[in-house]
Order: C-alpha cells, then sequence, then structure tokens
C-alpha cells in the first residue's frame, strides 16, 4: 500500500533519494488536478523507489526542488511552471523526456507519450496514475527509467553536450512565459481600433471603385471577397491588369489608386487578424503577455514561439511602442541576425563567408549568388 508523505518524514525521505548523485528522479504531479487547479500530491521516484507527497504539509517542498539540483520529467516546462505557481520556486536543471527525444529523433517523434516511448525502450506498460497512489508511484518510476535508457542514447549518438544546454535552457525558458512580457494594452487595443476604421474606409473605396465589375444581387450585397486570391486576381485580369498573383509585388505594379488600396487593405486586414484582439488573448491578470516558447520550435533547433508570437511582432513603431518594461528595467532588443550561417562561416572557415561577415554584407543575397 502506498504511503502518503508529509512533513519530516518527506523531507527526510526526499533528501535520501536524492543522495545518489547518479540518479536523476523523476517530478510528476497529481494528473487528477482539474484546469485551473492546482495539485495536492506529487511524487517524486527513481527507478525503483518513489515518494508521494502531500504538497500543502510540506512546506519545505519547494525549496528541497530548488536546491536538489537535477531532476527529469515528461515535459519539464509545464512540471517548472506548476512548481512556480505552488512555490515560487521550481528546480534550476531538467532532464526532458520529451526535449531528450526530439534530439535523438527529430520533432516527429517529441510528441510520443511516455507510455509509448516506455514500449519503445522496453520498460514495460506504465500503469494508469489516475488509478491510485501506488499506480502514480510506479508511473513516476517509468519516467525515471524512460530517462536512464534515454541517457546512454544521448551519449551515443554525441549529444550529450547538446543535451546539457537545452537542460539548462528549460527553467528560463519556463520563467519567460511565467512572468510574461509587459505591454500597454490599452494603446494596443487603441491601434487595432484605428487599423480597423481605415480597413474598413478603404474597403468602401475598393468596392466603389470596382463596382462595374462585382455582381450584386437585389439587396446590393456581393459575394466578393477582398481577403480571396482567386477573386482579386479575377477582377484584376477584367479590369486589364495582367498579373500573375496578387503577391506584394504584383499589386506594387498597379497604378494608383487601385494599386496603394490594395497595399494598404492587406497590412491593415493583418494587422486587424494577427495582431488585434487576438494578439491579448493570452493576456494575464497582471496585466502581462504570457506567451508560448517551443524550445526546439523550428527544423533549424531555433526557438519558437506562440500564442502570441513576440518573436514576429509588426516593425511599425505604434506596435512596437506598446512593448514596455517593469520599473527599474531595460528593455532589451535582440536578433537572430543569421545565426545558421555565422555557425557555417565559424567552423568552415570559408573565405568568401567570413569577408561577407566582415564586410557587413547581406549574407542571404551572397548565399544565393
Amino acid at each position: 500500500m502506498a504511503q502518503l508523505l508529509s512533513g519530516k518524514n518527506a523531507e527526510d525521505s526526499l533528501n535520501e533519494l536524492s543522495s545518489n548523485p547518479q540518479l536523476i528522479p523523476a517530478l510528476a504531479f497529481d494528473p487528477t488536478t482539474t484546469h485551473g487547479q492546482l495539485p495536492k500530491i506529487a511524487t517524486i521516484a527513481t527507478s525503483d523507489q518513489s515518494l508521494i507527497i502531500d504538497i500543502s504539509a510540506t512546506p519545505n517542498l519547494g525549496e528541497h526542488l530548488r536546491t536538489q539540483g537535477l531532476f527529469c520529467a515528461a515535459n519539464a516546462k509545464e512540471s517548472h511552471h506548476i512548481a512556480l505557481k505552488l512555490f515560487g520556486v521550481a528546480p534550476r536543471r531538467w532532464a526532458c523526456i520529451r526535449l531528450i527525444e526530439t534530439l535523438l529523433n527529430g520533432s516527429d517523434q517529441a510528441a510520443k507519450s511516455p507510455e509509448i516511448l516506455a514500449e519503445d525502450y522496453k520498460i514495460g506498460p506504465l500503469p494508469d496514475p489516475t488509478r491510485s497512489l501506488e499506480a502514480f508511484g510506479k508511473y513516476t518510476q517509468g519516467l525515471a527509467s524512460i530517462v536512464e535508457a534515454q541517457i546512454p542514447r544521448i551519449k551515443k549518438a554525441g549529444l550529450a553536450w547538446v543535451s546539457k544546454i537545452e537542460a539548462a535552457a528549460v527553467a528560463p525558458i519556463a520563467e519567460m512565459e511565467f512572468r510574461g512580457m509587459c505591454i500597454d494594452s490599452v494603446k494596443w487595443r487603441q491601434i487595432t481600433t484605428e487599423n480597423k476604421q481605415e480597413r474598413d474606409l478603404i474597403t468602401g473605396h475598393i468596392l466603389d471603385y470596382l463596382k462595374d465589375h462585382i455582381t450584386r444581387d437585389l439587396t446590393g450585397s456581393t459575394a466578393f471577397n477582398l481577403e480571396s486570391n482567386q477573386d482579386l486576381l479575377k477582377v484584376l485580369h477584367q479590369l486589364g491588369h495582367q498579373v500573375k498573383n496578387v503577391k506584394k509585388q504584383s499589386l506594387q505594379q498597379l497604378p494608383p489608386p487601385l494599386g496603394p488600396w490594395l497595399l494598404r487593405y492587406r497590412e491593415l486586414s493583418k494587422a486587424v487578424s494577427t495582431y488585434g484582439e487576438s494578439f491579448l488573448r493570452n493576456l494575464g491578470a497582471d496585466g502581462r503577455l504570457h506567451p508560448t516558447f517551443e524550445q526546439i520550435g523550428a527544423s533549424t533547433g531555433r526557438m519558437a514561439c506562440h500564442s502570441p508570437n513576440i518573436q514576429a511582432v509588426l516593425k511599425t513603431s505604434q506596435h512596437r511602442d506598446c512593448f514596455r518594461c517593469a520599473p527599474h528595467r531595460r528593455l532589451v532588443v535582440a536578433d537572430y541576425a543569421t545565426c545558421e550561417l555565422r555557425i557555417l562561416a565559424q567552423m568552415s572557415g570559408d573565405p568568401v563567408f567570413r569577408k561577407a561577415f566582415a564586410e557587413g554584407e547581406d549574407l542571404h543575397s551572397r548565399v544565393a549568388s
């Protein structure tokens, strides 16, 4: 029968479990917790032993997690978030099953569940952690066993150093999400309203300009859709503009006033749809944006961001001026600056590459040539 530990008993057991530096304990929180609630129990386990802990009755648990070094989890970033909500502190370093699997097999394997990975690594079926405390403990032992099986593969693949870098990045990335980004949401909404008004005004100009080429029903409504590339291309051909598509370069070739109207309409439409109210959907009660960062979010290894994507904000000063920093802080703006090409130039020692960087050339143009 699994025992629920608390207080000093839990702390003493944790110290004993953490005494072997060769083992990476797995940490998991109550999987029966419903959305919006905080878990009441946690398990910390090695491959052959698990401790089930009453969180509220173990006040020093957060400090133990912070000081005991490395832990592993199925999704370490998610576990870090929970720990921050519970204790205000979290482990400093993580071994993340999901990230390790991404390094080993590519992004297409990262979505595999712990249950599938346990079968892949011949660990055996993992129990349903919601069934009982004992099953929850055994499940967390299974997580520790998966990491034990992953480590030799990481070393064999020559990715041990890369894995350490990724492990060290989990905590700060999770805290970036948790702390969020300061934004002037009132000004952002005001810009969105102004953009909508200008978009609607230009829409009226365009529809009036195209009225002889747009079919309307008895009520005056039209099926013509300015957002439809097909509809727009068709009407442009009717006007005698033999453009191949309606991309920006093609619209720039159209004479005024239609060309400038269409270009401005597209700018405003994107600003409203992508950078309007939906951009503030992840605004927290603290008034800060809380985006999601994917640590290995692209095939190049770059980080990706979504909900919202604050790595790809419109370059207009209006929008960018909405991003603020807290009092007594500085806002630092950084850019990837063709980082993959810089790495390639450094590793290859190619003289043309190195010269291009030294002289500040456009590297993408140089590569294309």
